[in-house]
């Protein structure tokens, strides 16, 4: 795979699992380019009208929910019956500061980000394509 080329979901847990026994990985570059799950609780029109995150509390730092896969997503399926997708650059760089993420919540292979993190990954995708 090309630095550069979309990253699936499998693909993404399979170097989250690697960085979780301890191999140095870039599981940022990495959720950069991968498709993910985001569930909301209402469908989601073109410009993400009807959006309803699924947030999870850390102490008082709200948390967005999002999945490497669709199936992922049941755990949330009581608060969200909808879902869309978009790689992790173009969720990273909508995000509002003061928010956290957690890929895969209640799932063995995920990761937590707090929002000083989620806003260096920003940094790292705006740096990455300014034109963008």
């Amino acid at each position: 795979m090309t630095r550069d080329a979309a990253m699936t979901g499998p693909e993404l847990e399979s170097l989250i699992r690697r960085g979780m026994q301890g191999e140095a990985v870039d599981v940022f570059g990495a959720l950069l380019r991968s498709e993910l799950v985001v569930p909301s609780g209402g469908a989601v029109g073109p410009n993400f009208e009807g959006f309803v995150p699924v947030l999870f509390d850390r102490g008082e730092i709200p948390m967005l929910a999002v999945f490497t896969s669709l199936e992922l997503t049941a755990k949330v399926s009581h608060q969200a019956r909808f879902a869309l997708t978009m790689t992790g650059r173009d969720l990273v760089l909508r995000m509002p500061g003061g928010h956290g993420l957690v890929v895969n919540p209640g799932h063995e292979v995920g990761f937590e980000l707090f929002p000083d993190a989620v806003q260096a990954v920003a940094l790292r995708a705006r740096e990455a394509t300014p034109d963008r």
